[in-house]
């Protein structure tokens, strides 16, 4: 048996546990919100990977990959984070639980389609994500157009 001072990311992700995965994930919220980008990035790319090996195309890859997409916004990696959020949008679409993933990815693929100037994208964005949203949580029809509100429309937290 190994000693814990052995242990590396792969080690916990190769057993398969789908917790262990988990447990990256929040750690690298928690590596975010301090400051430590590299290592956030890191540490959520890793669960990302093992969830599409894993489960495929099913509502944990999507937030995983939302997540690993908003960090390579932040650090400039445009055509990276637009395609990642183009797929969890296409993913999204294949089952009924994940409308409220489908509008958090709009609402951040309308930043990226803003800021490259593509206004017809960015308005058709805004336009399915509003009608996701007030279809999702009535409550929340007339909420800001942020990440916030529309981080609410995913029922429950996806670690």
């Amino acid at each position: 048996m190994s000693s814990p001072k052995d242990f590396s990311d792969e080690t916990f992700l190769s057993t398969g546990n789908p917790r262990f995965s988990g447990d990256m994930v929040l750690l690298s919220r928690i590596r975010l919100a301090q400051g430590r980008f590299p290592d956030a990035l890191r540490l959520a790319s890793k669960p990302l990977e093992f969830r599409r090996k894993l489960l495929g195309n099913r509502l944990k890859t999507c937030d995983s990959q939302h997540d690993v997409a908003s960090m390579l916004l932040k650090d400039g990696h445009i055509i990276s984070a637009m395609q990642l959020l183009q797929d969890v949008v296409g993913i999204s679409e294949t089952f009924f639980e994940g409308d409220g993933q489908r509008a958090r990815a709009l609402c951040t693929l309308l930043k990226v389609y803003t800021a490259g100037g593509m206004l017809a994208e960015s308005t058709a964005c805004r336009e399915k994500a509003v009608t996701l949203r007030s279809f999702l949580r009535l409550d929340l029809k007339d909420a800001p157009f942020e990440e916030e509100e529309f981080s609410k429309l995913c029922l429950w937290m996806l670690w």
